[in-house]
């Protein structure tokens, strides 16, 4: 097996371990549903409560589930809805690297 072969399986093991299902909807386009996200909500300040005005988030989703990652794009997970603010290529190219804003909690 080669190193790129290698990478992508690891890569598809961190998705199915650590992903959350969400819906990936492009600017103007459909809704994919059950698409594969990691997601990181930051960290808390530690004071009970603030979490909840907590507007950022970034996230990975794989290049074979989305081809384009760009502003103006929704996620949904569970029940949170989410912009896309910004996309970029990461790890060689297998996925996106996504900063986003949240519009629903």
């Amino acid at each position: 097996m080669s190193f790129a072969e290698e990478a992508a399986r690891m890569n598809d093991t961190v998705f199915e371990t650590f992903g959350v299902p969400g819906a990936y909807t492009p600017k103007g386009g459909t809704a994919k549903p059950g698409v594969l996200m990691i997601i990181d909500y930051g960290t808390s300040d530690g004071t009970k409560g603030t979490d909840e005005f907590n507007t950022d988030a970034t996230g990975q989703v794989r290049v074979s589930e989305i081809e384009l990652a760009q502003e103006g794009d929704e996620i949904t997970i569970g029940s949170e809805q989410w912009i896309v603010d910004f996309g970029k290529l990461i790890d060689d190219g297998q996925n996106w690297q996504v900063w986003m804003s949240r519009v629903t909690r």
